[in-house]
């Protein structure tokens, strides 16, 4: 691990939590282990878990067809909390997100709130939230584009209680519209991961609600802000596309103000 990604991932890494649950497909006895990347921010005091819309989307199609689900969990780990490989367990109720999941337009994130009680386990998980609007768009000025999450690749589960998992982070590189497959969306972005990742990891499939932060050194300091949830990846070109999250977070800021003034 270079410095600078040993640094980053210890600054970053305070604001990452997954979401992992088994789910146990209709006509079927198999359980299937499945890990959600994801962040923490704040919003007005309020903490909210934050992944991508087609994550939520894809669970509660398979609600619909009777799959089971099971051992919903928070974890902590790479925040350096205490519950390891067993996590946080939670409840797990379908109306308490708010997810968007609008490929036409490129809209893609979903949104918990967090309970009083998981938030403070999390807390005593060295859980920090993104701070309430440390986030901007894809055009400021940086250093570094990366990516934190939890490919699929890496996970693994023993059948009873513990769940493995490698949290990584990935170097990427602008890229304009042109060089993408298909037709832009409006709502998104897009970045290459850098040459020489296929050594870290060979697909980013799992890493989906993953943040991207842009990383800038000031003085003797780095720092950064969120500019978006990942949200899909063209393979062949080893593209991934980006949700932009500021204009989103701005948007439930304005929206939490209002509800709070009733």
């Amino acid at each position: 691990m270079t410095d600078l990604t040993e640094r980053t991932m210890k600054s970053t890494g305070r604001h990452i939590v997954t979401l992992s649950y088994v789910v146990t497909p209709p006509d079927s006895k198999q359980e299937i282990v499945e890990v959600i990347s994801g962040f923490v921010v704040e919003l007005l005091g309020i903490w909210f878990f934050v992944t991508a819309g087609h994550v939520l989307t894809g669970i509660k199609e398979l609600m619909a067809v009777g799959a089971k689900f099971d051992v919903w969990r928070l974890s902590d780990y790479t925040a350096g909390g205490d519950f390891r490989n067993t996590g946080i367990p939670i409840h797990f109720d379908l109306d308490s997100w708010l997810f968007l999941d609008k490929e036409d337009v490129g809209l893609d994130v979903a949104v918990l709130p967090i309970e009083d009680l998981y938030r403070k386990n999390l807390e005593v998980g060295n859980v920090v939230p993104v701070p309430d609007g440390a986030w901007a768009d894809e055009k400021i000025a940086c250093a570094y584009w990366v990516l934190v999450g939890v490919p699929n690749e890496s996970v693994s589960y023993d059948g009873k209680t513990q769940i493995s998992a490698s949290m990584v982070m990935m170097p990427l590189e602008p890229i304009d519209d042109t060089q993408i497959p298909g037709e832009p969306k409006p709502q998104k972005f897009y970045a290459r991961l850098i040459d020489g990742s296929e050594a870290v990891v060979r697909r980013v499939e799992g890493m989906s609600g993953g943040p991207i932060f842009a990383i800038s050194k000031s003085i003797d300091n780095w720092e950064y802000v969120v500019i978006g949830v990942q949200s899909g990846w063209f393979s062949h070109q080893r593209i991934v596309t980006v949700f932009r999250f500021s204009e989103f977070a701005n948007l439930l800021k304005e929206a939490l103000k209002s509800q709070m003034a009733e």
